[in-house]
């Protein structure tokens, strides 16, 4: 949770950048997840679960561990407010950088 606003930003940045951002831990399945869970909540109107649905919908295997599942649930309950707040909606940020938007299923 401490680290989700930095992990955030650098990965905003990269995109609005007009590049990518590989995240990735050692497995590929708990942590690396956990974060673009977060990122995509922050860029996005969406809930923790309905952004890792989105996330499982390209690569099933990933899985959160239970503790950060709950760091994203606190991330949901009490600093995503405060953290997207400051930022222009995804979709209005990937027209004026005229980067492809993510099309997150429905």
């Amino acid at each position: 949770l401490q680290h989700f606003k930095e992990c955030i930003q650098f990965i905003h940045e990269c995109r609005l950048g007009g590049g990518g951002c590989l995240v990735h831990c050692l497995a590929g399945v708990s942590r690396s997840t956990t974060v673009l869970v977060a990122y995509l909540m922050t860029v996005t109107e969406l809930g923790w679960q309905s952004c890792l649905a989105a996330t499982r919908a390209v690569r099933s295997y990933v899985s959160p561990n239970s503790g950060f599942q709950q760091q994203l649930q606190e991330y949901e309950r009490t600093l995503l407010q405060e953290v997207r707040s400051p930022w222009v909606h995804f979709g209005r940020v990937c027209k004026q950088a005229r980067l492809p938007c993510m099309q997150l299923p429905a």
